[in-house]
């Protein structure tokens, strides 16, 4: 950060924190452009991970909205079946 607010020169910086004025000179190039990604109103990019990601949830998603209408099938076929709606702890709840 101190690279970035420019307060120091890279000279400066290299001998307070050991290292030398390319490697700075480096981090700090890669931090602006990491800023640019964050706050450089590039968010729509999605990452590959992002995509699988959504896409495994989307699936999720399917297969669990499927087994709540074949639960629900199975449920109204038996309501059907025995004359009731719906049962709890053996009482009827018609």
């Amino acid at each position: 950060m101190a690279a970035i607010r420019e307060q120091k020169t890279l000279a400066e910086l290299s001998k307070e924190f050991e290292v030398s004025p390319n490697q700075i000179s480096q981090w700090k190039q890669e931090a602006i452009r990491n800023m640019e990604k964050a706050f450089g109103g590039k968010g729509d990019e999605k990452s590959e991970d992002d995509e699988k990601s959504i896409r495994k949830l989307r699936e999720k998603v399917g297969e669990l909205t499927i087994e709540r209408a074949m639960g629900r099938s199975l449920r109204e076929y038996y309501e059907s079946q025995h004359g009731w709606s719906r049962t709890r702890e053996g009482q009827h709840l018609d």
